[in-house]
């Protein structure tokens, strides 16, 4: 048996391929790289207009070439399939640099950790698909230039000033890590004299700072900076930028790190002989077995260190959210637990289209009151076409149109936003405007069949009985005009019921927004409202606060204390306040245990919820 894995091992292309195929299924079940696509919405369109001023600015090239693989993301299967070949590729050119700086027919393995690392960082649903081309592009500049055997020392400087130039344009600031690693290379594995060195190493540094400048100075494509954005590591989370470090300084350390070891085995014995051990570890008959078990454990360990499960069940809900999956909404929302405005944001809305928003809201945490309904004005600012979708569901098209222009000002044009702006001017018949918005997005990837759809509906007058979607929403446009207050949406949501007084959305979040803010007796003006959506019924928790009226209220009126409540609610109520009256003064204790009986009730919201600020 040892005989058979050890020949199994010996394989090094079989070890390879089993990590490759490992990456493929972690990436597509487990990252997803549809949520990748949902976060960053990439938009890769066609035409010189388009093309033309990417490919013009340092970088360009990286970063079209990453957008329009990311068009793909959308497909997961071919999105995980993308980003292993994206890996494998990477690795498969780290693999005879590393041979090259050994001096060794073996990669030790090395390349899988590059690959590995590079991998880790798709964790991160923030990392560009640039980023993994310009890691590309760099290391596969340094590998040719490795192999190249120029011996005049100006006709190599010039050849490695030129090479410079062009990593610049071809992925910006990644022209660092090629021209540090060609630096080192030359430094450290070529036979000149020092003093060339010197003179080779002098050249090179001005090249490096003076490039950004001139090309500033030139042809004024944006800051000196720019280009290096993708480059530096900025991510909250530190065992990410660790990674992204280590992966950009692999090479460059390796080489340094080789010679500085060859160069201390030939004059300290002692240190030659501690490093034996770990020599034969790496170089014996057994090395692949080790470096294979070694590999194993860095990538087990390295999942479970940079897999964000929070993170990863966030971008699903964002992802249901925007493709209408309202049930995978809820079923992802009951498993987070960590407060959020955009979870209890996207949870309403789930909870109305599914039509349960007045009878299950507690179900859910809800510490941010009447903003886990609309957003809070600071936290829109980063979920800004969230919000247009909200206002685009409650007919409340002339603040959604505001709200998708100032997505696409914070994150340029994407698909999500065009889309919003063409259907919001053929709900307001302006042809030539969601002709713009359809034109822009034609130019693009997948759409072909939703613009159909739209001009079809301009087609036929602007018809949209056969979408209902857009039927829906036609239906609760208001008539009149009306003052946009962002500070009450509770005046906006009034605006839109007296336009449309059977806008059961409207109505709902009204509801909704009185529950959350505690003002029950406002919403108890509205009880003969209900019989218009809900005949004889009321929600769950409008039977809560209607007992809740009925035992606190000075004066309920009749309508309050006639309106009908469910024995089931009545028993539940009941059994409440005895709980309650057993711990009497003891509030931490009966918390606890009504939390676990009656947590999902607006009683316990109204006594326990503490209001995030």
């Amino acid at each position: 048996m040892k005989r058979f894995l050890r020949s199994i091992f010996q394989i090094g292309a079989l070890r390879d391929l089993l990590f490759f195929s490992a990456s493929f299924l972690y990436i597509w079940k487990w990252i997803q790289p549809e949520l990748i696509h949902c976060y960053q919405e990439p938009l890769f369109q066609t035409g010189a207009d388009y093309i033309g001023p990417v490919l013009a600015v340092p970088g360009g090239f990286c970063d079209l070439a990453g957008s329009f693989l990311a068009q793909f993301y959308i497909f997961p299967w071919l999105g995980a399939l993308i980003i292993t070949l994206e890996i494998a590729g990477f690795a498969l050119i780290i693999r005879p640099v590393v041979r090259r700086i050994l001096n060794t027919g073996s990669a030790h393995a090395l390349h899988l950790l590059a690959a590995l690392l590079l991998l880790l960082l798709h964790t991160q649903y923030n990392h560009s698909p640039s980023v993994t081309m310009g890691l590309i592009t760099a290391s596969a500049s340094f590998y040719l230039y490795m192999r190249t055997s120029i011996k005049n020392m100006p006709a190599k400087l010039l050849f490695m000033v030129l090479t410079t130039v062009i990593v610049y344009w071809l992925a910006g600031g990644f022209f660092l890590l090629f021209m540090a690693c060609g630096l080192i290379y030359d430094c450290t594995y070529r036979t000149e004299s020092w003093k060339r060195k010197l003179v080779f190493s002098i050249i090179l540094l001005i090249t490096a700072a003076a490039i950004p400048i001139l090309t500033y100075i030139s042809f004024y494509l944006g800051r000196p900076g720019d280009p290096f954005q993708h480059v530096i590591p900025r991510d909250p989370n530190l065992s990410i930028v660790i990674i992204n470090w280590i992966l950009l300084l692999l090479v460059p350390v390796l080489m340094i790190k080789v010679k500085a070891g060859q160069f201390l085995s030939g004059k300290n014995p002692r240190f030659e002989a501690m490093m034996m051990p770990l020599l034969r570890l790496f170089t014996g008959k057994n090395h692949r077995i080790i470096e294979t078990a070694l590999i194993a454990g860095l990538t087990a360990g390295g999942i479970w260190l940079t897999f964000n499960r929070d993170g990863n069940s966030f971008m699903q809900i964002e992802a249901g959210a925007e493709r209408g999956d309202w049930e995978t909404v809820l079923e992802t929302a009951e498993k987070y637990r960590r407060p959020n405005e955009l979870i209890c944001f996207h949870t309403s809305r789930a909870l109305f289209h599914t039509g349960h928003l007045l009878d299950r809201l507690f179900f859910y945490p809800q510490p941010y009151a009447s903003d886990g309904l609309f957003l809070s004005e600071s936290y829109a600012q980063k979920a800004r076409i969230q919000r247009s979708d909200l206002f685009f569901e409650l007919g409340h098209v002339n603040n959604a149109l505001r709200w998708a222009h100032e997505a696409m000002s914070m994150h340029g044009e994407t698909p999500r936003s065009l889309r919003r702006i063409a259907d919001i001017n053929i709900l307001k018949r302006r042809k030539a405007y969601a002709g713009i918005a359809l034109c822009r997005l034609g130019k693009s990837l997948f759409q072909k069949t939703w613009i159909t759809g739209r001009e079809q509906i301009i087609q036929n007058g602007f018809d949209c009985s056969q979408n209902p979607e857009l039927l829906i929403v036609q239906k609760r446009m208001p008539v009149n005009d009306f003052i946009i207050s962002a500070a009450s949406p509770v005046n906006e949501l009034k605006m839109l019921l007296e336009n449309h007084p059977d806008n059961r959305m409207a109505f709902e979040y009204l509801m909704a927004q009185y529950l959350l803010n505690r003002q029950i007796g406002d919403l108890m003006n509205h009880l003969e409202d209900f019989r218009r959506f809900y005949g004889n019924r009321l929600p769950v928790h409008i039977e809560e606060a209607v007992l809740l009226y009925r035992t606190i209220g000075k004066d309920v009126g009749q309508t309050v204390s006639e309106y009908p409540v469910s024995a089931a609610t009545k028993k539940r109520f009941y059994d409440y306040n005895k709980t309650l009256s057993a711990f009497q003064d003891n509030k931490s204790d009966a918390g606890a245990v009504l939390y676990r009986r009656h947590g999902n009730t607006l009683w316990f919201y109204l006594m326990f919820t503490r209001q995030n600020g």
